[in-house]
């Protein structure tokens, strides 16, 4: 906020590039969004994985903001550029869960990933706070027994 010369507050709106911070363990900190309208900058996003196999692969994208507002959107899950499919569907559209103040998640139960490393991206659509944004992980999918 910022006074005017009559005493007045009046919003400072100011637009960032966006940048993003690739930390251990699968982390990205949204350090400055394309900010407008209240959009949030320093959020972050984890991709987690559980149980990986063949036969079924547990993927997690968790958003934590940096204030009292719950991210909403939708999120898209992708092998490469193709859609990962689960055997409820493709992975694309994901709603966000609400996990408490701040933090939202959504999961995507992939079936019939070949086995090896492979890099999954996350595509955040983002909201009124929260910009987009794509991150990418690496995971281990072993052989179902």
């Amino acid at each position: 906020m910022r006074r005017t010369a009559m005493g007045e507050k009046k919003a400072i709106s100011r637009r960032f590039a966006t940048v993003l911070v690739v930390a251990a363990a699968g982390f990205v900190s949204l350090v400055a969004g394309n900010v407008a309208s209240g959009a949030v900058a320093g959020s972050k996003v984890r991709i987690s994985e559980a149980a990986c196999t063949t036969s079924s692969c547990q993927i997690t994208m968790t958003m934590t903001g940096v204030v009292k507002v719950t991210p909403t959107g939708t999120v898209d899950f992708l092998l490469g550029s193709s859609v990962i499919e689960s055997t409820g569907g493709p992975c694309v559209n994901e709603s966000m869960t609400p996990k408490g103040v701040a933090k939202a998640s959504a999961t995507c139960t992939a079936a019939g990933l070949p086995p090896g490393s492979h890099r999954i991206s996350v595509a955040y659509s983002g909201d009124n706070y929260f910009d987009p944004s794509t991150t990418t992980r690496s995971i281990m999918v072993k052989r179902a027994v």
